[in-house]
């Protein structure tokens, strides 16, 4: 499962990712580089570990303008 926290209202809910799939979202959080608010990208495996954890603010994903996410495990930056 994969939680895009605090992108928009149900980010909280997840959704189902297999290994080579994508999926397109739209994110309302951050908004802009004065919005300080992060999105925090988790992602958990089938027994509930946590396998990925990044927080992405303007500045780390400004140059992205498709704000792509490479589910990477064992990237934990955050909990």
């Amino acid at each position: 499962m994969v939680y895009e926290l605090g992108a928009y209202q149900t980010g909280d809910r997840g959704f189902e990712l297999q290994p080579g799939e994508t999926k397109t979202s739209y994110w309302f959080r951050p908004r802009d580089e004065n919005d300080k608010q992060e999105t925090k990208v988790r992602a958990v495996n089938s027994a509930g570990s946590l396998v990925f954890c990044r927080a992405y603010s303007y500045e780390r994903a400004k140059d992205n303008f498709h704000w792509t996410i490479r589910i990477t495990q064992g990237m934990t930056e955050c909990s």
